[in-house]
């Protein structure tokens, strides 16, 4: 398959990815706040936030062991791709006896402590919630690994179909329960009722696949997974930012607005978010071939393949952001049946740092793809960290425009890292960069 199919497949599948994720984010909110109302959706949207904490659990191991698998498949080394598989399934089972012994325990605990305020949700009902969530996690760990295993054969394509319909039968799952008028602890069933039968489709074509790769332990070896501990690391900052984010700003907002702030900032975060939304189409098609082509030391390939990602990202982001500037505070109002006051400073600041948010994700591709990610990992975590007292110093003195604020300078200095590994990893000057990005030499020569 050439490079060029290989991508044109990649898009296909994003795109219906995408579709997906636009169906369900259209649908839930309104659903949502008609069958619960604002209140009691701010505190599951708090709940929520929990699995992304809890998929921290895997330490980075699958993305790390991902990328190797995809260049060393390149390579006709099968064997050493079934070590890296069998390694990381033992590594995930661990894991996921871990979760699922400690995280009631520590549920019990936060929830005691007032370490997560609740007015709506019940003690029992959120201890239900959470293990559903823990289960629901480790579920979803083995849905990860037969995907970078289809990776890895160039199949990327058939995980994304298998993991969007996966997401399109808890969508139905929850649609239902919710039509229903049925309690939180229910409607995190539905989520998990959804993934075990995305798992089932997973494990069809796995199995119906024949290859060399296959579940097992004789191939375990630590040697392995001491290789991937570094690399694994680094992919820690991406979620372990992420969860600090959601959950992070999440706690903040419901501590210092309340419920309904809290929807606020996910209706107004979703919204916005849909001008990444191409983007994350184009890095996630091109991922496994800068893998590929990191592999051959193709770095022709590379810079054109950054290039081309970048570009299409910030003039992409760019232009769906200046659409949501003039309609998107009439489209949430319309969406949400006029249920909400949006904070207009709030909602054009998280607009204006868009083309940041993705000029930065597409330039990280590179290094994600190839394992060389360490610092940019390292500073996402670590400015996710900063973020959270500033954002709550930010929600005192501004209210919800304070986080906003606190977004923006955490996109700014992630552009800054960024650019300067990614750049620096293809030899190229950013004076160069900046010149190819905006066609300002192609524009020279038309001039002149």
């Amino acid at each position: 398959m050439t490079i060029f199919k290989s991508i044109k497949k990649g898009v296909g599948a994003n795109l219906f990815a995408q579709l997906v994720t636009l169906l369900i984010q259209l649908i839930c909110i309104p659903v949502f706040i008609s069958a619960w109302g604002v209140n009691l959706y701010g505190e599951w949207l708090v709940l929520y936030s929990i699995p992304s904490l809890l998929i921290l659990s895997d330490l980075g191991f699958t993305s790390a062991a991902s990328n190797v698998m995809t260049m060393e498949y390149r390579k006709k080394n099968y064997y050493f791709v079934n070590e890296i598989f069998q390694s990381t399934f033992v590594l995930l089972v661990v894991f996921s006896f871990g979760i699922l012994l400690l995280t009631p325990t520590l549920s019990s605990i936060l929830y005691n402590n007032e370490l997560i305020i609740l007015n709506y949700i019940s003690y029992v009902n959120f201890i239900k919630i959470v293990t559903i969530f823990s289960i629901y996690i480790v579920i979803i760990f083995q849905c990860n690994l037969i995907n970078a295993y289809l990776r890895a054969k160039d199949m990327y394509h058939t995980g994304v179909y298998i993991e969007n319909l996966t997401r399109l039968s808890e969508f139905g799952c929850i649609i239902i329960m919710l039509c229903n008028k049925l309690n939180p602890e229910y409607i995190a069933f539905g989520y998990l009722l959804g993934r075990l039968f995305g798992f089932i489709l997973y494990l069809c074509v796995f199995l119906i696949d024949k290859s060399v790769i296959n579940y097992g332990f004789k191939s375990f070896k630590m040697a392995t997974i001491n290789n991937l501990v570094k690399p694994s690391l680094a992919f820690m900052g991406f979620p372990i930012g992420n969860g600090l984010n959601n959950f992070g700003l999440t706690y903040i907002i419901n501590i210092l607005i309340g419920p309904s702030g809290v929807v606020v900032f996910n209706t107004v975060r979703t919204v916005t978010r849909s001008a990444l939304q191409g983007v994350n189409i184009v890095n996630n098609a091109v991922s496994p071939q800068m893998s590929i082509a990191f592999s051959s030391n193709n770095i022709k390939l590379l810079k054109k393949l950054n290039l081309n990602c970048c570009r299409f990202s910030f003039f992409g982001s760019g232009f769906v952001g200046i659409l949501l500037f003039f309609f998107g505070i009439y489209i949430i109002q319309y969406w949400t049946k006029a249920n909400l006051e949006v904070d207009r400073h709030f909602f054009f600041t998280i607009l204006f740092s868009l083309p940041f948010s993705a000029l930065w994700l597409s330039s990280s591709v590179i290094l994600a793809s190839t394992n060389s990610h360490f610092l940019i990992g390292k500073m996402y975590f670590l400015l996710s960290i900063l973020l959270l007292p500033l954002a709550y110093f930010f929600c005192i003195k501004f209210g919800i425009f304070g986080i906003g604020l606190a977004l923006f300078l955490l996109d700014f200095f992630m552009l800054i890292c960024v650019l300067y590994e990614s750049l620096n990893m293809l030899n190229v000057r950013l004076y160069d960069f900046i010149l190819q990005l905006f066609f300002i030499e192609k524009i020279k020569k038309i001039i002149l």
